[in-house]
């Protein structure tokens, strides 16, 4: 929609001093992009219809919409001479006397001072020459060949999937694994998307043996809840012929810790008997605390009640137990995933509950029902065609989870939560530090039993990758690339390598990009980005306002 149609007179839609006086005029011309409070007022103007959800309302003003505190640690020092034709040192403050110059420290930078209106219907307010541009760094140079800074290295930040071209490509002596067998450009051709694991990576990296399930489900499978192995001095609901566990495994001890009453217990076992149970019964029988065996049952009976129950209070049962055990709100997108595959698993719990715990209602509703007996003589197997990877095995008394494939869903949920748990330890109460004691453990269980997912994967501050980091996220923000062009130029061989360059085995990997690669020549851009051939420009290559891909 036009701000001004034909004969209509609408200024003060852009011009705060529209029904100011001539002399007011002139003034708010000479002070527009000097005065703070002036170009602040008429840059509020432009944003109440320019803005835009990438450029942040917060920071729209500061240099290159950054926050300045993060401007402040990437500036320059020296400017470099610049020398013969072009853009000179000259020019550059020639730039400097008309246009100004902005101290990012303590101003903002109006809009009209990179934007200018009024010079004609075909005048692009958003083109910025290489003068402007240099206004206000501090290391001017002559141009993109002469003077511009050579490509440093890139500092791995953990975004994307962790992945070696180098040593991957030294097991590959022939033409087998090229680029285009991993990467292709997207829809626009701007962008080289990552193709599937299933067509890049599950040619090597099988899922390995796999029993009578097939294909779908791995052989070996993970612990989730066990039993312990405990004997009382008091008549105790339990089933002591068929509970043989003698450490919680990482699952049941996060789930445990969901519970008040089971923290300072679940402590007391990691700390003092290093995670074993049969350790911890000795520490017990010395300081006369046997008690607390029935303690440690009670709690893990209402574990396996909540996980049993199927129904609405069930769900809100398991909800607030994880987000307790995780510190993290029950509204939480990792507690309801993680929520829900637990929920999908009820009919599993159900029967390992029938076969070892068939009274447990009764119990916790304060009754005194009999020890169950002959808890293990049942079918090796119980299987359900519902329960995907969940099975139970009444020779060993366990309930495990087998992992259906690449990117199951379990596991990536699980995996999710635990590195979404806040690493600072509380202090409100000592229940607190020691749940927050607990979580550490179970963080230390994964990283060390996970890594055929985390090896891939990597983990970093803003959680689990699990997709290809596209643009290394260090360097995509000011600057703009478009494969489509490029690539229709080089269509002999594996073009990619003309740019990417892998480095040498054995090569100082502080002086490489990541991912095996070393950092890009820039005379390779400069044989064609030049003054007699393409466009060499600032804004050819960098865009002035921070927009992350």
């Amino acid at each position: 929609m036009a701000i001004q149609g034909p004969g209509d007179q609408n200024c003060a839609a852009c011009h705060v001093a529209q029904e100011a006086s001539f002399g007011a005029w002139i003034d708010a011309a000479t002070l527009a992009l000097t005065s703070q409070s002036h170009g602040g007022q008429q840059s509020e103007q432009c944003l109440a219809c320019h803005f835009r959800s990438q450029v942040q309302q917060a920071t729209a003003l500061t240099v290159h919409n950054r926050d300045l505190t993060a401007l402040a640690a990437i500036t320059g020092a020296v400017p470099v001479p610049a020398s013969g034709g072009g853009l000179t040192a000259t020019s550059v403050n020639l730039a400097r006397m008309i246009h100004g110059s902005s101290d990012y420290n303590s101003a903002l930078i109006p809009c009209a001072a990179c934007h200018d209106e009024h010079r004609g219907q075909d005048h692009e307010m958003t083109v910025m020459s290489d003068a402007e541009c240099q206004v206000c760094h501090q290391k001017p140079f002559e141009s993109f060949n002469v003077g511009h800074p050579e490509f440093g290295s890139i500092t791995p930040t953990g975004i994307g999937i962790s992945f070696n071209h180098q040593k991957h490509a030294a097991r590959f002596t022939d033409e087998t694994l090229t680029c285009s067998s991993c990467h292709m450009p997207d829809e626009q051709g701007k962008t080289m998307a990552v193709a599937s694991f299933e067509t890049a990576c599950q040619g090597c990296h099988a899922q390995g043996s796999r029993d009578h399930h097939g294909d779908g489900i791995k052989r070996n499978s993970l612990l989730f809840l066990q039993l312990p192995e405990l004997e009382f001095d008091e008549p105790v609901y339990w089933p002591t012929d068929g509970a043989w566990g003698e450490q919680f495994s990482p699952m049941m001890l996060l789930l445990l810790a969901g519970d008040e009453d089971a923290v300072p217990i679940l402590y007391d076992i990691s700390e003092d008997a290093y995670g074993d149970l049969f350790e911890w019964g000795f520490i017990l029988e010395d300081n006369d605390e046997l008690y607390r065996k029935v303690e440690l049952a009670a709690v893990i009976k209402r574990l396996v009640a909540e996980l049993t129950d199927y129904t609405d209070v069930g769900v809100d049962a398991r909800n607030e137990r994880l987000a307790r055990a995780l510190g993290v709100p029950a509204t939480s997108p990792v507690v309801k995933n993680l929520a829900a595959e637990l929920t999908s698993a009820s009919f599993v719990m159900q029967m390992f509950t029938q076969r070892y715990l068939p009274q447990l209602k009764a119990d916790l509703a304060g009754e005194t029902p009999s020890p169950p007996d002959n808890v293990a003589a049942a079918n090796d197997w119980m299987t359900s065609r519902n329960m995907g990877g969940w099975h139970v095995d009444s020779a060993a008394g366990t309930i495990s989870y087998r992992p259906i494939a690449h990117a199951d869903p379990l596991l990536k949920h699980w995996i999710e939560a635990v590195f979404a748990m806040p690493s600072a330890a509380a202090t409100a109460t000592p229940v607190a530090e020691q749940r927050q004691y607990l979580r550490d453990k179970v963080v230390d269980e994964i990283a060390a039993n996970f890594k055929a997912c985390t090896r891939c994967h990597s983990v970093g501050d803003e959680g689990i990758s699990w997709q290809a980091g596209g643009r290394h996220d260090a360097a995509s923000g000011f600057v703009k690339f478009n494969h489509a062009p490029h690539i229709a130029m080089l269509d002999e061989g594996d073009t990619c390598k003309t740019c990417h360059v892998q480095t040498v085995e054995g090569a100082d990997n502080n002086s490489s990009m990541v991912r095996g690669f070393a950092p890009h020549d820039k005379t390779v851009c400069a044989s064609c980005h030049n003054s007699t051939g393409v466009d060499n420009s600032c804004t050819s290559c960098h865009q002035y306002h921070e927009v992350r891909p």
